[in-house]
């Protein structure tokens, strides 16, 4: 579930404050798209869920995998002069 903004009032509350339309509604949109990543309660439950639907130990595997993973992404160590 995305969070949900009323684009149009919103739009409008800025260009009462005066802001021209086309800026207005390219803040609005620019906002939007942004809350389209948001986590939600939904999304957390659902992972939960998820989780205890699995086997024991998958989601620590999952896990220490990723760890992994982005530790290898590093940089090497510069060695001290």
């Amino acid at each position: 579930m995305s969070a949900i903004l009323d684009t149009l009032a919103a739009s409008r509350k800025l260009e009462e404050s005066g802001m021209p339309e086309p800026q207005a509604d390219a803040v609005v949109e620019v906002v939007k798209d942004a809350m389209n990543d948001l986590v939600t309660k939904e999304h957390l439950t659902a992972v939960k869920v998820a989780i205890a639907n699995s086997k024991p130990g998958a989601w620590m595997k999952c896990r220490l995998h990723r760890i992994s993973e982005r530790s290898n992404s590093f940089p090497p160590e510069i060695p001290k002069a």
